[in-house]
């Protein structure tokens, strides 16, 4: 992850509604779509991006843990972890 941070923001098409409204579902992810306003769709297309690629440095097994110890955190914690990502 940390090294994920410290690379370079990848480029992404912003995303689409439907995939900014999946994200804001969970309570870091409507926290972060209310902070980013209307930069969302970009924020989101990246965070997504460098999520991509950082489990497919990963198994699949890595992987599930990764994300299944993300959603385990509160919102605060797992707010900053994707407004890093996001750039």
């Amino acid at each position: 992850v940390y090294d994920e941070i410290a690379s370079w923001a990848p480029y992404a098409p912003p995303a689409d509604e439907a995939t900014v409204s999946h994200f804001a579902k969970s309570p870091a992810g409507k926290t972060m779509v209310a902070e980013w306003g209307s930069a969302a769709p970009a924020k989101v297309a990246v965070l997504r991006a460098r999520a991509r690629r950082l489990t497919e440095t990963l198994s699949d097994d890595d992987a599930d843990r990764l994300w299944d110890w993300v959603d385990a955190l509160d919102h605060e914690p797992a707010a900053a972890i994707f407004r890093k990502l996001a750039g």
